[in-house]
């Protein structure tokens, strides 16, 4: 071990592979769709015209769709231990910003406005 290891603080970064699943439970779960992340890609449209269209600008878009994410994922698959030890601050952080980072270049590329029959 390097001393630099042993007397800096370590970053703890939460479980990829759980990160991983809650996005894609998020991303494929039609009620939320409906009840967040629409309205959410409304708003970001006309922010990304105003040349606000970089990942950290919009993350913070994403909060109430992850929070709410979270709770149903905790509740639906019985996951074991605390709530609030599981989903911390940071794993949320994690989950918006790779949301953030999937949806952005569709939502200013204009793939998530409604087609004109």
């Amino acid at each position: 071990m390097l001393l630099q290891e042993l007397f800096s603080k370590e970053e703890k970064r939460a479980d990829v592979g759980l990160v991983d699943d809650v996005i894609f439970f998020i991303d494929h779960d039609d009620d939320l769709h409906k009840e967040h992340f629409l309205p959410i890609v409304d708003k970001l449209k006309s922010i990304a015209k105003e040349d606000k269209d970089e990942v950290s600008e919009i993350a913070p878009y994403f909060t109430n769709m992850v929070d709410k994410g979270c709770e149903i994922y905790y509740n639906k698959f019985k996951v074991q231990g605390r709530m609030e030890d599981i989903f911390t601050k940071e794993f949320k952080n994690q989950i918006k910003e790779k949301l953030a980072k999937k949806h952005l270049p569709y939502i200013v590329d204009g793939h998530y406005d409604p087609k004109e029959a």
